[in-house]
């Protein structure tokens, strides 16, 4: 707000804070005008202060009337005949710890994302109506804790990959480009809710935290009030944002694929005692089994699974230390994708029947107090998307399957 002392033809004398020198027989007004509002008992005015010749520039040797503009705490402020604007910019550092993808994390981080959504409430404290115009959404890094900037000293938002222009979501509804949150009624804020297409700004900001970067939102425009009601900004009066970040699981992947882990799982194994282990063993003529498998969802499906014997914690890289640990690993078992629109959804289902076999030696790690299985998906693109393919609350893949072990009678 611009603060400026008038004169009795409405011409600024000075900006505050500062002092400043009248004649003696001039009348002093104290009070202010700022924008239509008019603060009153701003200044400490002290009368007939005589100074010495040349000490004021331009006024000569003659009584004066010192008027010292001192800081001042504006409890509240009445404005008649709203015609403000004025700048506005909100900024909300985001964590690693904000993002919940589950088991789906490594491949969000393959992937790109095509769907999010950001829901906005605007809160108002202030019994003013406000409209924001042109107010933006972005993402700008933090170096230090602190925003990054251009050379010219503006914020850096993030840019598109092609074009290089900033990402830059419009907080409005549909169509527009402004939204009018209202004054608040006594202790209850104006309250505006809107919700916002973001995915490019999303998926911008999910892989720079999954990165390990430090990355802030910042809302940015203008805010006006210009109905031509009365109002009052009272002290601790804010306009503040809450947001909430919705993901679909609608999502493009590479034409490759992508491959991501699943925590090690604990099964409970036949347990033997070790002499009864190597009976077994012995007499095991095969193993075998078939699974029939019905996939509902838009990708193909790559499984790797290794096996090794006792119970290991999530931390054990089973894969790495298949040899090591005396395991042994399936061959890959591929389930193929279905057909899909260009929106990734799918058109149908797909039946496959997988089958696997093992040796009697690999069978002895089944067979003790418990085994771990490790696990690595590879999701594959359905045919017709382009890689694209979204996630529906009724998708799944439905697995029945047998195994036969078949054994020499005899033994212990």
């Amino acid at each position: 707000m611009n603060i400026m002392v008038l004169d009795s033809l409405g011409g600024a004398i000075i900006t505050f804070p500062a002092n400043v020198f009248v004649p003696a027989a001039a009348a002093v007004d104290d009070s202010v005008n700022a924008n239509g509002a008019t603060l009153a008992r701003f200044a400490e005015v002290i009368p007939g202060v005589s100074f010495a010749g040349g000490c004021v520039p331009g006024l000569g040797s003659q009584v004066l009337t010192a008027v010292t503009f001192r800081p001042m705490t504006l409890l509240s402020v009445d404005l008649e005949n709203l015609s403000e604007s004025f700048s506005v910019e909100e900024t909300a550092e985001l964590n690693r710890t904000d993002l919940n993808f589950d088991e789906l994390e490594d491949a969000i981080d393959q992937s790109t994302l095509n769907s999010a959504t950001i829901a906005l409430t605007v809160l108002n404290t202030a019994d003013i109506p406000l409209v924001l115009d042109s107010v933006t959404i972005g993402a700008v890094r933090l170096s230090g804790g602190i925003l990054d900037t251009t050379l010219s000293g503006n914020l850096k938002f993030e840019t598109e990959v092609l074009g290089g222009n900033p990402i830059l979501i419009t907080i409005a509804d549909s169509g527009q480009t402004r939204l009018t949150v209202p004054r608040a009624q006594g202790a209850i804020p104006g309250t505006a809710v809107v919700s916002v297409q973001a995915a490019p700004l999303v998926d911008r900001i999910t892989h720079i935290l999954l990165a390990g970067d430090s990355v802030a939102f910042v809302a940015s425009g203008t805010a006006e009030s210009r109905d031509g009601s009365s109002g009052r900004v009272v002290l601790g009066n804010s306009v503040s944002m809450r947001y909430s970040i919705t993901v679909g699981l609608d999502f493009t992947i590479p034409l490759t694929g992508i491959e991501f882990e699943v925590p090690n799982k604990v099964s409970d194994g036949v347990d033997l005692d070790a002499a009864e282990v190597a009976d077994i063993v012995d007499r095991i003529v095969s193993v075998g089994g078939m699974a029939r498998v019905e996939n509902f969802t838009a990708f193909g499906v790559e499984v790797r699974a290794a096996f090794v014997s006792g119970s290991l914690a999530d931390s054990v890289d089973v894969f790495a230390q298949l040899v090591q640990l005396g395991g042994f690993a399936l061959d890959t078992i591929v389930v193929s994708g279905p057909a899909v629109d260009v929106n990734g959804v799918p058109q149908g289902f797909t039946i496959d029947s997988v089958g696997v076999s093992i040796t009697s030696q690999q069978a002895r790690v089944l067979l003790g107090d418990f085994y771990t299985a490790g696990i690595r998906i590879r999701l594959l693109p359905g045919t017709g998307g382009g890689g694209r393919g979204v996630i529906r609350p009724s998708d799944r893949i439905v697995v029945s399957a047998g195994i036969t072990i078949l054994v020499e009678r005899g033994g212990q």
